[in-house]
């Protein structure tokens, strides 16, 4: 049962984290059809689950609950 938890939750990790990959990848899409660089700010990324955002990290992941300090930041 332990491992089915484990799957399990890294299914639905994986879900939540593609939805805000699929939000930052439309932005891209749209700058490029108009014919322009897309204009991201600093991303971070959960290095415990991959939830990634715009923007500053937060206190707590709100996918997985790691800590801030489990965040790298990209520019």
């Amino acid at each position: 049962m332990h491992h089915e938890n484990g799957a399990r939750r890294s299914f639905e990790w994986s879900y939540a984290t593609k939805k805000m990959h699929k939000a930052l990848f439309e932005q891209a899409f749209a700058a490029v059809d108009q014919g322009r660089d897309a204009e991201l700010g600093p991303v971070q990324v959960c290095e415990m689950c991959g939830y990634t955002l715009e923007g500053d990290a937060p206190d707590k992941c709100p996918v997985c609950g790691a800590k801030k300090e489990t965040f790298r930041a990209f520019s």
